[in-house]
């Protein structure tokens, strides 16, 4: 992620669209990554995604959470955000154990390639329905 910087005189908006610029080329990497995931059919391929994505969340999802973060400046400027930003939360943690659940089966060759394929398009669905929310509650608050 990039490093977010900003006089601390900036509006509440200005806020919001530095931590949304600053996330940005994480949220492109993880919807590539997801893109990837979704459509990987033999193991090389699964690996190679989800073991890129385990690199990436972990940092991803810390920087969106942390004090002053994304989440903490969206519950400031809507606070009626609350259950939805908790919602994407708890979601962050189940979305890190499935992609160490699909990395650990990977590794440990146990499951078939097309059972490995069905975990790592639902990983994916769930990828793309957590950015799309929350790229709608970042939207939703600059206005």
């Amino acid at each position: 992620m990039t490093p977010m910087t900003w006089d601390t005189g900036m509006s509440e908006t200005k806020v919001l669209e530095a931590l949304a610029s600053a996330l940005a080329g994480d949220h492109r990497k993880v919807h590539e990554l997801a893109r990837r995931l979704g459509r990987a059919e033999g193991l090389p391929e699964i690996a190679a995604a989800v073991e890129e994505l385990n690199q990436l969340l972990g940092p991803h999802f810390a920087d969106e959470e942390r004090a002053h973060g994304l989440y903490d400046s969206l519950a400031e400027r809507r606070p009626e955000y609350g259950a939805a930003l908790a919602a994407l939360r708890e979601e962050h943690e189940q979305i890190l154990s499935s992609t160490q659940s699909l990395l650990r089966q990977v590794a440990d060759r146990a499951a078939s390639p097309h059972g490995l394929a069905e975990e790592a398009g639902r990983l994916s669905a769930l990828l793309f329905d957590h950015e799309r929310r929350e790229s709608a509650l970042a939207t939703g608050a600059e206005s």
